[in-house]
């Protein structure tokens, strides 16, 4: 190891449990953009392109297997990250990005059929409730206790006239599109949050407002 990787690693020993990654699931490719199961994905995009963002043009690392933003939030490193796993393999992408950066705090926003479409409810070791992504991440980094901001895909009607598989890969329905487009700054907003205010404070404020909204498990 040369003097210049010496410093390299010793920086991000040092910095990075100051550190964050946001990991938004989904699938990669235009096929699936506006799909259900592409909301975390889609949350994290809006993050990094908003009109306020300090994020980097997003970038392919091959590293670790996905797009890779980086910025600052107050006064903390944050990465955003979206694997090109697919779903499934999720974890690959998510335990090559913490075994580099070591320490570092991990976020996942993803689906969920469990709350009503455009609700958000965030959570910390809780099991995937049937997420293949995050079941695959919890495979790969052989825990379950990192932090979740799951974004609620449950039909208005609250009634599936379709197999879930089916259903979580169809886009969202154009009134549906009306409340999910509201979630992508309350999902911004959250992730400030947490980042400069704390988790507690976050889960507080987010739970306050959505404490009428029932899951459905």
């Amino acid at each position: 190891m040369n003097i210049w990787q010496t410093i390299k690693q010793f920086k991000r020993e040092v910095e990075l449990p100051e550190s964050l990654v946001v990991v938004g699931l989904g699938n990669p490719g235009r096929a699936y953009a506006k799909t259900r199961h592409n909301v975390g994905r889609a949350a994290l995009t809006f993050l990094a392109t908003d009109a306020d963002s300090t994020f980097s043009p997003w970038q392919t690392s091959l590293k670790f297997q996905g797009q890779l933003s980086e910025g600052v939030i107050g006064d903390r490193q944050v990465y955003l990250l979206l694997p090109d796993t697919y779903m499934n393999e999720s974890g690959r992408s998510v335990d090559q990005f913490i075994k580099y950066h070591r320490g570092v705090e991990v976020v996942i926003v993803h689906d969920d059929l469990d709350l009503p479409v455009g609700k958000l409810k965030l959570s910390v070791g809780r099991g995937p409730g049937g997420h293949k992504g995050v079941l695959s991440i919890m495979a790969w980094v052989k825990d379950q206790n990192f932090k979740r901001i799951r974004v609620g895909i449950r039909p208005l009607s609250n009634t599936l006239t379709e197999p879930i598989e089916k259903f979580v890969l169809a886009p969202f329905t154009s009134t549906e599109e009306v409340e999910i487009e509201k979630t992508w700054v309350a999902v911004k907003e959250a992730i400030e949050s947490l980042v400069t205010v704390g988790w507690p404070q976050t889960v507080e404020k987010i739970h306050r407002s959505a404490a009428s909204i029932p899951e459905t498990n």
